[in-house]
């Protein structure tokens, strides 16, 4: 037989055994209930890197963005209210 001939065949036989096993999975995930999806971050973080020429952090800032909208009335209610501004 012909080397080629040899591992087209192998080729085939791997290729169907891969196919048998990603079929059993997707058969076993049907049965199950669909998984939740993970709730949405309700903060995000950005990070700033300030680098002096030999490639060294000379500062890092961070800024934290916080979203509300996921907050209702009765949990705003409970907040204590904001600081009084100051005006000097």
């Amino acid at each position: 037989m012909n080397f080629k001939l040899i591992a087209c065949v192998a080729f085939a036989v791997f290729v169907a055994y891969m196919a048998i096993f990603h079929i059993i999975d997707t058969w076993k995930q049907m049965g199950e209930p669909p998984r939740p999806l993970p709730p949405e971050p309700n903060f995000t973080t950005t990070t700033y890197r300030y680098q002096d020429e030999q490639g060294r952090d000379v500062k890092v800032e961070r800024e934290y963005k916080v979203t509300t909208k996921l907050a209702d009335e009765e949990t705003l209610k409970k907040l204590p209210p904001p600081p009084a501004l100051r005006t000097e």
